[in-house]
């Protein structure tokens, strides 16, 4: 694996502190299975993940957890740079299957990059 598809500990919301950033100051986006929160910082992207208990047991939040890590280890270069991205799975990932999250997290990048690209034709 190339160090460039890591998914490395500098690259992992940890702390409830960054959680509650992306919470507060950031935008909420509503997908099939997922709820997004963004936020703008400067440096890499970061993930985060959360997956309660109202998904299902520890064996099923682990599996999607674990989808959601190997989707976002697979794309995370089409994500815009700066950003912080918190993945709360609601309970319809639990039957999604990893496809389905991948290309939710398709939609999400290509969406992001979207929003974050210079406009044309605007200002003079």
């Amino acid at each position: 694996m190339s160090p460039d598809q890591r998914f490395s500990r500098g690259e992992r919301l940890r702390r409830r502190g960054e959680f509650l950033a992306a919470q507060q100051g950031g935008e909420r986006a509503q997908l099939q299975h997922l709820v997004v929160l963004t936020t703008v910082r400067p440096g890499s992207r970061r993930l985060g993940l959360t997956v309660s208990k109202k998904v299902g047991k520890a064996i099923c939040r682990n599996r999607i957890k674990r989808w959601l890590r190997e989707a976002w280890r697979r794309r995370k270069h089409t994500f815009p740079l700066g950003i912080d991205v918190v993945l709360i799975a609601r309970s319809s990932a639990a039957t999604a299957g990893f496809a389905a999250l991948d290309a939710q997290l398709e939609l999400l990048a290509e969406r992001l990059r979207r929003r974050s690209a210079p406009r044309r034709g605007a200002g003079a």
